[in-house]
């Protein structure tokens, strides 16, 4: 993914992206998947193909062999930042990791204006703020020291918002139907 953003980043995007980041990958099953959507991406209905090709009409897994090769082509043939996002909602499945994986390569193809105003302002993630998450990426950008963040904020987030979704999630798995 790191050597997609840089690609996306640099302006390389379509099946010559899809091809630069098989050719380095080591593992043959995932380079021979990624080369297939590459094939596929010349197609006009790369997407419905590749997901016909992975047998994914119930949805994209989470499954590394599944999410990659979708969320690569998704950033590679993307004509902007929304229809993306859309699109990776849209295929059903594990859509929370296929659209974080489709978002981040996508910011690095399209850049940070080109995510809808009115979702930035949407989000809602005390102690971070949309200023302290862009002071983060410009830290990171330029090889500074990151913003302090605190850390007795996002504990108490986490123990007051996300256990009780956890724990509340585990309890309903446990109950039938199973």
């Amino acid at each position: 993914m790191a050597l997609a953003a840089h690609h996306l980043a640099r302006g390389v995007h379509g099946p010559e992206l899809l091809s630069v980041v098989a050719e380095a990958l080591e593992e043959p099953e995932l380079r021979a998947l990624i080369h297939q959507a590459a094939d596929l991406a010349l197609q006009p209905a790369p997407v419905p193909a590749l997901i016909q090709a992975l047998g994914l009409e119930a949805g994209v897994t989470g499954f590394v062999s599944h999410t990659v090769p979708v969320a690569l082509t998704l950033a590679a043939i993307a004509p902007d930042f929304p229809s993306a996002i859309e699109r990776a909602i849209a295929l059903g499945g594990d859509t929370d990791t296929v659209a974080a994986i489709v978002g981040a390569l996508c910011g690095a193809r399209f850049g940070p204006d080109a995510i809808p105003p009115e979702w930035v302002a949407g989000i809602r993630d005390w102690p971070l703020s949309v200023p302290k998450l862009k002071a983060l990426a410009a830290a990171l950008a330029e090889g500074t020291p990151p913003p302090r963040i605190s850390w007795f904020g996002s504990l108490l987030r986490n123990l007051g918002v996300f256990m009780p979704l956890v724990f509340g999630h585990l309890g309903r798995r446990a109950l039938p139907p199973y």
